[in-house]
């Protein structure tokens, strides 16, 4: 039963490390640019203009938020699914 707490313990920590960093560069990314009130007020953040260095880098962020959200889609589907068969079907 350690193990598990040890193994739950370090990956929250690391989740909570990763949104910590992804927030600390996201506001820098647009903290220092004159037109901030204009990217802020566009309806999808993730389209917006990156400035100078190539979107390449920002291209596979967005893939690797793509990849993420669609391999972690399970974890909250099926467990529903699961929930809602109890309910329903008494199983």
């Amino acid at each position: 039963m350690g193990n598990m707490k040890t193994v739950l313990g370090v990956g929250t920590f690391l989740a909570v490390i990763s949104y910590i960093f992804a927030g600390m560069f996201g506001y820098v990314t647009f903290a220092m640019r004159p037109d901030v009130d204009e990217i802020m007020n566009k309806q999808n953040i993730l389209k917006a203009d990156y400035g100078d260095p190539s979107p390449t880098v920002i291209r596979v962020c967005l893939f690797g938020i793509l990849l993420v959200v669609a391999l972690a889609s399970p974890f909250a589907l099926l467990p529903s699914k699961d929930s809602m068969e109890e309910l329903l079907l008494g199983r």
